[in-house]
């Protein structure tokens, strides 16, 4: 019955008010949130938009391994499409000498890649485009305001170079694609 889980979301998100966070209760809340996770996946918009109050009371209360997993995202995304333009370039034949089109892996390094914060950040990545108008503004809002935060963090500059050097790519991948018109 879609009310009794969305009623268990609740009353959960209200188990996370605890104001003592010690290393026992933060891996109580987060084997939590992993547990109630797959409920994003549940038919009911009722439950979905639940999971979404529980989410964002968690990400206000681990912010900042949030902060770190989408900037690891942004890191990860750039790193794909550097890989995709090394790509094109080479199915163009125009690959430069030296140019490594396997690269490194963009999660080698991560620090949140296989953390229960990189899977809920992946997870309110997908939310946010969720078929549910109201389910997808609902996770935009909460993405947003971890990305607003982060360019307000002490990572700030960081971030805004590595958001404008994945504004640069995307321009540049959408500049060497042919038009729809000059394909006929």
């Amino acid at each position: 019955v879609p009310e009794v889980r969305a009623a268990m979301l609740h009353a959960l998100t209200n188990f996370l008010g605890i104001p003592d966070l010690t290393d026992q209760v933060a891996q109580i809340e987060e084997s939590i949130a992993m547990a109630i996770l797959p409920t994003a996946a549940d038919g009911s918009v009722l439950v979905r938009k639940e999971l979404l109050v529980f989410l964002s009371t968690f990400v206000k209360r681990y912010e900042n391994k949030f902060l770190v997993a989408a900037y690891e995202e942004l890191e990860e995304e750039k790193q794909m499409l550097l890989q995709k333009m090394q790509t094109e370039q080479t199915n163009g034949f125009a690959l430069e000498k030296g140019a490594d089109v396997n690269g490194a892996s963009p999660t080698s390094h991560s620090l949140s890649r296989r953390t229960s914060f990189g899977t809920i950040w992946k997870q309110l990545l997908t939310l946010s485009v969720d078929p549910h108008p109201e389910i997808a503004r609902d996770a935009c809002t909460i993405v947003d305001y971890v990305h607003y935060t982060l360019l307000h963090s002490p990572m700030a500059s960081m971030t805004a170079r590595l958001r404008g050097e994945i504004e640069e790519l995307n321009n540049r991948l959408n500049n060497n694609k042919p038009s729809a018109a000059e394909s006929y």
